[in-house]
């Protein structure tokens, strides 16, 4: 059965907003479990690796702070991101908007390197 994109972007919000307190942590075991499966037949891509970061909108939480970039410092959250070669994302780590880039790059590489 087909399903058009608003729909399925809806079911994945309404899933989020579950998740909150008492499924904390679903998305980093499903990440996990991702990495491992593509670890055990040597599906990631080692050659080559790509670190990048985006500062996205947000309503609140741990990781805001007050985006540089954004009118009238409205909240934000950066995200930092570690792909292998083939795209798969190896790392994924959040921070307040308002904290410079190079403050996430080592841990965000050592995370990568864990996997």
């Amino acid at each position: 059965r087909r399903s058009c994109g608003m729909a399925c972007r809806r079911r994945l919000g309404d899933w989020q907003g579950r998740m909150a307190k008492p499924f904390d942590g679903v998305w980093a075991r499903l990440h996990r479990s991702l990495l491992d499966r593509l670890g055990g037949t040597n599906a990631i891509g080692w050659s080559q690796a790509s670190l990048d970061s985006a500062s996205v909108p947000t309503k609140g939480g741990e990781q805001t702070g007050p985006s540089p970039t954004a009118a009238a410092g409205r909240p934000g959250t950066e995200r930092h991101v570690v792909v292998d070669a083939n795209g798969v994302p190896l790392a994924i780590r959040l921070s307040p908007a308002n904290v410079h880039d190079s403050r996430h790059r080592q841990a965000t590489v050592e995370q990568a390197a864990a996997c």
